[in-house]
């Protein structure tokens, strides 16, 4: 169950990076410009991210802490889970006691995780038979693989598997945040993997939890086609006279005086300029 709540951190972290470039920065690119705009309701999963992984005592820091305790057991973690986030709306204690287990709210429904094997799968540890295994290794591919001076080897004992899974998924989503991303959507037809059947509740239910139906919204009220300034008055400038083509005279004065009123010549002024950049 350890490895299923590392998926689904993932899952919402990558969640949390769609709903900040589609509805986020797109909000905030209409307010910016000063278009009339009322902000559309979407589901914002940041208070789950920090309750696992960012805020202080979060559950990956107090998983790790209690895996490096000697006397660490599953359920000491389930218990201080429990004693640290039970008043949290996202977190989930199970109604009966005698169920070793505890709940996440994800932004895709809620998942239980039932903590024996936690620890022992978390401490990820690696026999000192197989470590000397691979440092005497002769295999330039296994070598390759395995690049741990004895100095390394020993401090792998300290990482612990989820530490390891946070950084991989931190470098990540710094690789993602610098770039420029298109957003592929997949939907289950049904359970069953059968061709031509359509499962309408749970392709419904898919396209809610992923953010589809927001993002439909926001794609209908905003302004899905952005021209650049140059493309914008070569394509339109002919439905008025005397507008010179974009590499040889400036429009924006003249489109002030013909369709803008006084008190909002600037701000129509950056639409047309910047709204179709």
């Amino acid at each position: 169950m350890l490895y299923q709540l590392c998926i689904n951190y993932a899952n919402e972290n990558l969640q949390q990076f769609f709903v900040n470039h589609i509805f986020k920065l797109e909000q905030d690119y209409y307010t910016k410009e000063g278009i009339s705009w009322s902000n559309i309701c979407f589901i914002d999963n940041q208070d789950i991210l920090d309750m696992l992984g960012a805020k202080p005592l979060n559950v990956f820091s107090l998983i790790d802490e209690e895996s490096k305790f000697p006397k660490g057991t599953d359920f000491s973690l389930l218990s201080k889970l429990h004693n640290q986030h039970y008043r949290k709306v996202y977190y989930l204690k199970p109604k009966s006691d005698m169920t070793p287990s505890f709940g996440i709210q994800h932004f895709a429904g809620e998942v239980f995780y039932d903590v024996p094997g936690f620890l022992e799968k978390n401490r990820d540890s690696f026999s000192q038979d197989l470590r000397n295994l691979v440092l005497n290794s002769q295999n330039d591919t296994l070598k390759s693989i395995f690049k741990y001076n004895s100095q390394e080897t020993m401090s792998m004992k300290t990482i612990t598997l989820s530490s390891q899974f946070r950084s991989s998924l931190e470098l990540l989503m710094k690789t993602l945040n610098v770039c420029h991303p298109f957003f592929v959507r997949c939907i289950k037809p049904n359970d069953e993997k059968k061709p031509q059947v359509f499962d309408r509740v749970l392709c419904t239910r898919q396209l809610r939890y992923s953010g589809m139906m927001e993002t439909t919204k926001i794609r209908q009220a905003g302004y899905p086609i952005r021209y650049t300034y140059k493309e914008f008055v070569d394509r339109f400038r002919h439905l008025e006279k005397n507008i010179p083509p974009s590499s040889k005279g400036d429009c924006k004065k003249f489109y002030c005086k013909k369709y803008v009123p006084p008190y909002s010549k600037k701000k129509n002024i950056n639409l047309v300029t910047q709204n179709f950049s």
